[in-house]
């Protein structure tokens, strides 16, 4: 243990002690949160709508308040959906996106703000943690993921990605 070091046994500062128990615990802080932050990144994505891909339809994106985001979409969906997909701004209860056939999936993105926490060395930074759902406006039922992730744009592949390997077995049948 710590304590028994040599460095230890001669020391007769305890401060100096102190500063090296602080220093660990520091470390730590910092640490953990990390490896916990990566570990979502590999988390599998959440569910999918199962209907997806038996009909055609186009998926309406619907933008967020974060730009960053939003230039994200067209070229995250481009390069790995290949079914048909709209990026709207506006709300896609309007008239214009009425019907129910043509835009049965509607993709969120649910972004929530994280307080930062602690104080001195042991402050972890406000961040902000990105979760994708797809609502089923014909069924009501919403599919994807209660929890977020910080990496939003490698989670945002990984949906995607998800969503058109269920659009594409469901097109052979």
């Amino acid at each position: 243990m710590f304590l028994n070091d040599a460095n230890f046994k001669n020391q007769k500062d305890p401060i100096m002690k102190q500063i090296f128990f602080r220093t660990i615990l520091s470390s730590l802080i910092f640490i953990l949160p990390g490896l916990t932050a990566k570990s979502q990144v590999f988390s599998p994505v959440g569910a999918v709508p199962p209907d997806l891909g038996k009909e055609a339809t186009t998926i309406l994106i619907v933008e967020t308040e974060r730009d960053m985001v939003n230039k994200a979409f067209d070229d995250v969906f481009t390069k790995n959906y290949k079914g048909s997909f709209e990026i709207i701004s506006d709300n896609y209860g309007s008239k214009k996106y009425s019907d129910i056939k043509k835009y049965r999936f509607v993709f969120q993105t649910f972004i929530k703000f994280i307080d930062a926490r602690g104080f001195g060395d042991s402050r972890i930074p406000a961040t902000y943690e990105y979760s994708y759902r797809v609502l089923d406006r014909e069924t009501g039922k919403m599919y994807g993921d209660e929890w977020g992730s910080d990496a939003w744009k490698n989670y945002l592949k990984k949906y995607v990605k998800k969503l058109e390997e269920m659009r594409k077995s469901n097109e052979a049948k």
